[in-house]
């Protein structure tokens, strides 16, 4: 018997154990559970996300203004070919620069992803491009602002950066703390314990994005989801203008060969731009260069004779809309949500949506799109299938189920063909009222004369002063042009996402508006109208049917990640 009781206590029932150590497992990772979320609403409560940004520019009347893309489609043979507008339109107006340069752009790196594109070493290009203009104008200010991504938030050093400020030119980080929280299960903590011991060179894991090793503290960053999305360049042209370019393409080596979008105009939106910057700058806490662009801009408005360039008065846009001129409004953050809503809504029977969108989550403006379908309105949605990022496999969200989404409410979708590069544009047009432009087979009157028309390239006077009043236009029902037909176009960096479109990333983008006979309208129609129809022989998009996925479970993954902010996009 004593044999019996020592056996058993020198050998106990595993099975008991296990459920005792369950039985306090359990409550440890609840309880620890229960207080990281108390940990969170106490450091939110301490330590509250900054404010909202968005910006709402007026509407002007454009002086210039051009449209800018870039293509990829295959052959017959399924080889890829490439024709680019973006990046020459960016080097050509630093070249033409003499006293002043400000961009904001989002990637600026050479990283590549296990499937290296090699179309273009944009990064470098755009390095050489700045040190070569401010050698030959050395008095010029060139300000960069860019991303911390392109450091790995403090973790690698960017030979790009250190080349330009070697050189003079002032490059600026944004301060991304300073935004509001995309990720605020995880923002409030980091806010609080990990940020305030900033970052190191160590190389304890692989870089993320590329080549090189970064820090833990590189990752901990990561995970708050918050960038400077901009990309745009402000540049003076031969001293007696001012150009503004408002794109959604990078400086980046590995987005080289990505289909794009872009404007370029001159006229007193431009000053709206830099009205965003100098915000951004003042959030950096980046007081050299917003002092600098202070010191630019007055020297500017000084050297000019302002009877040579008077300025809209408040309403001269509608006369000038009515006329043909199209007008531009730059847009931030949240105001480029408010557009897109406010034109969605103003479309009925007779009107048309053509959307071309990297990424397609935001609930509101899927809403708004299909309720426009519901009225009558014809929405056509070009889609990138979300299935690769620099040579890494995703699996399509959000993009397959939200168009699954939309074909099951009557619309039409077609997926952008791509081999590795991402159908990367950001764009939408509606067309308000009797347009023979809305339909799928329109032929602009520029393909029907076997010429590409473009706006005039003469250059405006210089941009003196600000209007006194400066209180923005909104498309309304009550607008004389929408009874006359126009069309409403919105483009530049934000994807159609809660995090692009909420005052969590910082975004750019412009709203165009034209009359219906407008000839920059005929380009932008076209640019859509051939990739959507698939003209010339070149193949630029895939029926709805080769990528479709309503599985419930990709449903899931979407709502969940574009709820909560755990996602990239």
């Amino acid at each position: 018997m004593a044999d019996s009781k020592t056996w058993r206590r020198l050998h106990p029932r595993k099975g008991n154990d296990g459920k005792r150590r369950g039985g306090v497992l359990r409550p440890l990772l609840w309880g620890s559970a229960l207080l990281y979320i108390c940990l969170t609403a106490i450091v939110r409560a301490l330590v509250p996300p900054p404010q909202a940004i968005g910006l709402q520019g007026a509407q002007y009347n454009a002086e210039f203004l051009r449209f800018h893309h870039d293509d990829s489609w295959l052959d017959e043979f399924g080889n890829r070919h490439l024709s680019q507008e973006l990046f020459d339109e960016v080097f050509t107006m630093i070249g033409q620069a003499e006293t002043f340069i400000l961009l904001d752009m989002f990637l600026f790196n050479a990283w590549q992803g296990p499937v290296p594109e090699s179309h273009r070493a944009l990064s470098t290009e755009l390095t050489d491009a700045l040190i070569a203009q401010k050698k030959r104008y050395p008095s010029m200010r060139i300000i960069l602002i860019t991303d911390p991504i392109n450091t790995v938030y403090g973790g690698l050093r960017s030979p790009h950066i250190e080349n330009l400020r070697n050189a003079q030119i002032n490059v600026v980080l944004t301060d991304l703390s300073r935004l509001q929280d995309s990720n605020p299960a995880w923002s409030g903590f980091w806010r609080l314990a990990i940020s305030p011991f900033g970052n190191s060179e160590s190389q304890l894991l692989p870089n993320p994005f590329g080549q090189g090793r970064v820090s833990l503290r590189s990752y901990l960053a990561l995970f708050n989801f918050k960038a400077n999305h901009r990309k745009l360049l402000v540049a003076d042209h031969a001293g007696e203008t001012l150009h503004a370019y408002v794109g959604s393409a990078n400086p980046h080596d590995g987005s080289s060969a990505h289909r794009n979008v872009g404007v370029s105009f001159s006229g007193p939106a431009v000053l709206d731009l830099l009205d965003g910057e100098r915000e951004l700058l003042k959030m950096s806490s980046a007081d050299s260069a917003w002092r600098t662009l202070d010191e630019w801009q007055a020297e500017w408005f000084r050297s000019g004779e302002p009877e040579s360039n008077p300025m809209p008065a408040a309403g001269a846009g509608e006369a000038a809309i009515l006329a043909g001129s199209p007008r531009v409004q730059v847009l931030s953050e949240s105001r480029i949500h408010d557009a897109v809503l406010a034109a969605l809504e103003q479309a009925g029977s007779g009107d048309a949506i053509a959307l071309a969108m990297f990424y397609l989550s935001d609930r509101q403006i899927i809403q708004s799109l299909k309720a426009a379908s519901s009225r009558g309105a014809s929405v056509r949605v070009m889609l990138d299938v979300n299935t690769d990022a620099f040579g890494r496999q995703k699996n399509g969200v959000p993009n397959r189920p939200v168009a699954a989404e939309l074909v099951s409410a009557g619309m039409q979708v077609r997926w952008c063909a791509t081999t590795g590069e991402q159908c990367h544009a950001k764009w939408l047009h509606v067309s308000l009222g009797s347009d023979p432009g809305s339909a799928p087979d329109f032929v602009p009157a520029s393909r029907r004369a076997s010429t590409r028309a473009r706006p005039s390239t003469s250059m405006p006077a210089k941009l003196l002063a600000k209007p006194a009043e400066r209180t923005p236009a909104s498309i309304r029902d009550d607008d004389p042009a929408r009874a006359a037909g126009e069309h409403v176009f919105v483009l530049g960096s934000a994807n159609f996402t809660r995090r692009n479109l909420l005052d969590l990333n910082m975004e750019t983008s412009v709203l165009i508006r034209t009359a219906h006979d407008d000839v920059l309208a005929d380009e932008m129609i076209e640019f859509f109208d051939d990739q959507w129809n698939n003209r010339d022989g070149r193949i630029y998009t895939r029926d709805y049917a080769e990528h479709a996925d309503d599985s419930l479970l990709l449903t899931l993954q979407y709502r969940l990640m574009e709820w909560s902010g755990l996602s990239t996009f």
